[in-house]
């Protein structure tokens, strides 16, 4: 603890922050366990590079955004080229949905799950959302956020059950590194509300023309960075009698439970009729792609992504 107390008075220095920011770091940083689980095992807070902590929190001082406990959680990364852990900062729902009232001209944000037998009704034309929950143990089908504007604004984006688990899926094979951090009923939902979320988000910011558009765009943004360096670590190689060392050959548990769900992705290509005669021209193009209009159709049926 004595070390990420030095980091903190070496950030307070070098970024000059004023009190109410050494607070919020203060806040976040006090309590921590000086153990931690990460997918099945136990670590040490001393595992954690302490100086990763000013590349965590440098995009939201950067915008202007707080460090709150309230707003942020601190996490664990496993980097895989550096074989130890970095510091990570991420909104939690309430905290995300807290941000926007306060610094993007909104109102209020609704984010519910549909479970099979409740009754569900979206009238576009008058855009309202009819929805009466039911109260039984029926399977989850999607999720709808509605944000209001003060300007009087609304947008509605919807989600299946499918999509938002692949959003989680996502999530925790890139970001997490293949470690499955969610483990309780509670912090599954809470990930797909903040996918169901950010894809309302990022309809918002496509269209460009609502006050405070620029602190929505950089909410997204910072997760963004977050998701693709965390995808970019996973591109290692693995180290000499380290057969399954790198995350690209071993297969994590998040990996088998992806293919159990959504099984192996297959390529659709032609099968050669006849065996290639070497030298031979007249089979040249037996390995072409075999997609039909349908298949060429189904790229553009995605809207903005799957929320991550």
């Amino acid at each position: 603890m004595n070390m990420i107390q030095n980091i903190l008075d070496q950030i307070a220095d070098q970024l000059s922050l004023n009190q109410a920011q050494q607070d919020s770091l203060q806040a976040l940083t006090t309590d921590l366990n000086i153990t931690f689980e990460f997918g099945h095992d136990v670590y040490a807070l001393k595992d954690v590079m302490p100086h990763s902590l000013t590349n965590a929190i440098t995009p939201y001082l950067d915008a202007g955004l707080s460090l709150s406990p309230q707003y942020v959680a601190l996490e664990a990364r496993y980097h895989e080229c550096n074989f130890n852990f970095e510091f990570e900062i991420s909104h939690t729902y309430n905290g995300l949905v807290e941000l926007l009232k306060q610094n993007a001209a909104v109102t209020n944000v609704i984010v519910n799950p549909v479970h099979e037998n409740d009754e569900l009704k979206i009238d576009h034309s008058q855009q309202v959302v009819y929805h009466t929950p039911v109260e039984d143990d029926s399977a989850i089908q999607g999720f709808y956020c509605i944000v209001e504007l003060k300007n009087g604004e609304s947008y509605l984006s919807q989600m299946s059950y499918d999509e938002a688990q692949q959003a989680l899926y996502a999530n925790t094979d890139r970001r997490l590194n293949g470690v499955n951090p969610y483990t309780t009923d509670n912090k599954r939902i809470e990930c797909h509300k903040l996918s169901c979320l950010r894809r309302c988000l990022k309809v918002i910011a496509a269209h460009n023309n609502t006050e405070s558009a620029e602190v929505i765009n950089t909410l997204l943004n910072i997760h963004d960075r977050q998701f693709n360096a965390a995808k970019e670590q996973r591109k290692v190689l693995p180290l000499h009698n380290h057969k399954y060392r790198g995350c690209c050959k071993q297969p994590s548990q998040i990996d088998k439970l992806f293919k159990q769900v959504q099984g192996n992705t297959v390529v659709p290509f032609i099968a050669p009729t006849t065996k290639t005669v070497k030298g031979s021209d007249s089979d040249k193009n037996s390995l072409m792609l075999a997609l039909d209009d349908s298949d060429l159709a189904s790229w553009d049926n995605e809207e903005l992504g799957v929320g991550f």
